[in-house]
């Protein structure tokens, strides 16, 4: 009974798989094996993950989708959300949504409406395929210009304007980090600690406890 399609499967605390087909289905496939269609949203859907309060969140394209309840939520461009393939989700601590599409940027939801997150903000690239957390709070994002890490709090510190820049660590191609244009879910975060991200050359790994990250600034001299 399950579909034919490609699509992603999101696993959920009580055993239960919720299955998110590209052509827009919703189904859940709970503990007993008995599966159900829980929506149609008739649209593309490139992404999906399940934030902590139990809400599904899925990206299509210019647009996210929270499903809660048996409601679903639309969060579009009047939403303020970017243009292109939502191809990256995380959720955020205090119930926001950060957001990675591929051509637009990203974007960070909270309160119903999202503030976008460029290369004007100091984003390395607006072509974003992946989002993981690892466990000291850094959020790492695969762009087609490498990985970049940002501190732990970094985002939520934007305000609506977007006016704080970011100031990210980038592992580019020098550092042998191919462009990351492949595959959706394309960043995992594993037990032992070490990151995991698809690659067009293959995949790339990093152990996330032992990255260096040095949090005493630097002395400015003029």
């Amino acid at each position: 009974e399950l579909p034919a399609e490609p699509g992603l499967v999101v696993p959920d605390p009580d055993g239960g798989l919720w299955i998110v087909s590209r052509s827009g289905r919703i189904e859940r496939l709970a503990g007993d094996r008995r599966l159900s269609l829980v929506t149609d949203l008739a649209t593309e859907l490139q992404s999906a993950v399940l934030a902590p309060d139990g809400t599904l969140w899925c990206g299509g394209r210019g647009e996210v989708f929270g499903l809660r309840g048996g409601k679903v939520e639309r969060y579009g461009l009047d939403a303020n959300v970017p243009l292109g393939a939502v191809r990256a989700l995380l959720p955020r601590p205090g119930g926001g949504l950060l957001i990675g599409t591929y051509g637009g940027g990203a974007g960070l939801l909270r309160d119903g409406r999202v503030t976008r997150i460029s290369t004007e903000q100091g984003l390395i690239d607006n072509a974003v395929s992946g989002f993981v957390e690892d466990r000291r709070g850094r959020v790492w994002i695969l762009s087609n210009r490498g990985l970049s890490a940002l501190a732990a709090g970094e985002l939520e510190r934007l305000d609506a304007a977007g006016h704080l820049h970011l100031l990210p660590v980038v592992l580019g191609s020098e550092r042998g980090v191919p462009e990351g244009n492949f595959g959706s879910p394309a960043a995992a975060l594993a037990e032992d600690d070490r990151l995991w991200f698809t690659t067009i050359e293959g995949a790339v790994s990093l152990d996330s406890s032992a990255f260096p990250w040095n949090r005493i600034p630097p002395r400015v001299r003029i």
